[in-house]
């Protein structure tokens, strides 16, 4: 992946998004981490991004997986 890619990461589990944070920073990738579903299409309105991952842990991933 080139420095200059994009990624947006929505994780709602607290416990792996300090140590995603910090993995992230220290590969110096560009990148965007939300908690909910609704911060994650607000970025996506606005921002472009070149990769969305998402967290299974999401009480309505089937949603997500339909609505994207």
């Amino acid at each position: 992946m080139a420095k200059a890619d994009r990624i947006l990461v929505i994780n709602d589990a607290p416990d792996v998004k300090l140590r995603l944070d910090r993995w992230l920073m220290r590969r110096k990738v560009v990148y965007s981490l939300v908690d909910t579903e609704d911060e994650a299409r607000e970025r996506l309105d606005s921002e472009s991004y070149d990769l969305v991952v998402y967290s299974s842990e999401f009480r309505d991933s089937a949603k997500l997986q339909s609505g994207w």
